[in-house]
């Protein structure tokens, strides 16, 4: 892959010869490690390395950048680019233009493990492409703080923003609507997770996207299923006693509100570490970098708790492989602990027309 990389970033040696080069050594990547994103709306040829080469070439400087300013290993950042997240997105653009109708698609992933990366990446790729690309969290569509205050004096197992029943479902499946609508203006919330010393609240203004193409809807519970937990052979160990089986089981029931929601993703991707507990030493990591900068951050204790908070919730366990055993989503990307890609899976699903 560093040759690949080495050959786009060296613009005086592009060539047919060079284009033939990279494209041997992606088919070998494909056949000998299925790494490699293979687009389902656009013929897989010399003709797509061009193009991907050309989009790689222009966007090597803004990736620098990203990179530089994250902290991360330039080659891995154009590592995964050239992987997946280049040839997915082109792949998309395609499957917008075809339909004309703008495409939500459904993320699942882990925190820490992209999710925010991969967005600020696919705008950049958007903006190539001359497609506008808007990312947006299920964290932007939690609750008011007063509206969390009164769930957690019903139930202090709620204690925290995150698991089922502290998002506004109602609002996501009216911004959904506004997408499918094709309205010219998309508004969104905006949630500051900075007030009420951490709890976090909306603020009246709204971000606001015009004539949207893609929709990039991410979240750790993103695409989660109600399980039959009397089919459930052996559960987590996280899970050992009677009060945190209720706790799992009420929140799972929650997942009613939320599969709705599901339904209106044209392409489903999931992002998934090869283990899930890689999840507490990338938060970790997030929030020592938050610490080195000066800001305010948990401490590492703090930091395992509310992150086994969210399993407790919706245990990993659980809810990803039943994903994906069920073929569920379109797309799944396996990463190793350092984030690298180590496999594109992609089910036999279409595309779903809105």
């Amino acid at each position: 892959m560093k040759k690949i990389a080495e050959r786009i970033f060296e613009r005086s040696i592009y060539s047919k010869a060079n284009i033939e080069a990279i494209y041997r050594l992606e088919k070998m990547l494909m056949r000998e490690q299925g790494m490699i994103y293979k687009p389902i709306s656009i013929k897989y040829n010399q003709r797509f390395i061009e193009q991907k080469y050309n989009a790689a070439s222009s966007l090597f400087k803004d990736l620098k950048r990203l990179s530089k300013k994250q902290e991360i290993n330039f080659f891995q950042v154009f590592e995964n680019f050239w992987k997946f997240n280049l040839p997915f997105l082109m792949d998309m653009a395609n499957c917008k233009s075809k339909s004309g109708k703008p495409l939500i698609i459904g993320i699942n992933g882990m925190q820490g493990i992209g999710k925010t990366t991969f967005g600020q990446i696919a705008f950049l790729i958007g903006e190539k492409l001359s497609v506008n690309i808007a990312s947006v969290s299920i964290d932007d569509f939690y609750t008011t703080y007063e509206q969390r205050q009164i769930l957690k004096k019903k139930d202090p197992r709620i204690h925290s923003r995150g698991p089922p029943g502290t998002h506004d479902v109602d609002a996501i499946r009216e911004s959904f609507n506004q997408i499918i609508r094709k309205e010219k203006t998309i508004s969104f919330p905006i949630f500051d997770k900075s007030l009420h010393h951490g709890e976090g609240n909306r603020i009246q203004n709204k971000s606001t996207i015009s004539d949207l193409d893609i929709l990039l809807f991410d979240g750790w519970m993103v695409g989660y299923e109600k399980q039959n937990f009397k089919k459930i052979k052996k559960f987590p160990k996280l899970l050992n006693n009677p009060e945190d089986m209720k706790f799992a089981s009420y929140m799972n029931s929650e997942l009613l509100n939320y599969m709705p929601l599901w339904k209106y993703f044209n392409h489903f991707l999931m992002m998934v570490p090869k283990k899930y507990e890689y999840s507490i030493e990338w938060r970790k990591e997030a929030e020592r970098k938050m610490r080195k900068s000066g800001k305010a951050g948990k401490s590492e204790e703090q930091i395992e708790e509310f992150v086994k908070y969210f399993w407790k919730s919706l245990h990993p366990e659980i809810y990803i492989e039943n994903l994906r055993k069920k073929k569920v989503p379109n797309t799944i990307v396996l990463y190793d602990k350092q984030r690298n890609i180590t496999q594109v899976v992609q089910n036999k699903r279409k595309m779903k027309n809105n």
